[in-house]
C-alpha cells in the first residue's frame, strides 16, 4: 500500500510539473502569434505613363 502511495504522488509530481512546462510554451507561442512588422519598405515612385507627342 506504502508504495502505491508513493507512485501516485509521484505520478502527480510529474503531472503538475509537466503541466507547467506546457503553460509556459503555450505564454511563448501567444507572444508570438503576430509579430509587428518592422521591415520598412520603400514605395516606389509610379511610373511614367505619358505619352510624348
Amino acid at each position: 500500500m506504502k508504495k502505491l502511495v508513493i507512485a501516485a504522488v509521484a505520478a502527480l509530481a510529474l503531472v503538475s510539473v509537466s503541466n507547467v512546462f506546457a503553460s509556459q510554451k503555450a505564454v511563448e507561442n501567444i507572444q508570438n502569434v503576430a509579430p509587428t512588422d518592422t521591415t520598412d519598405i520603400p514605395v516606389p515612385a509610379p511610373a511614367d505613363t505619358t505619352i510624348a507627342k
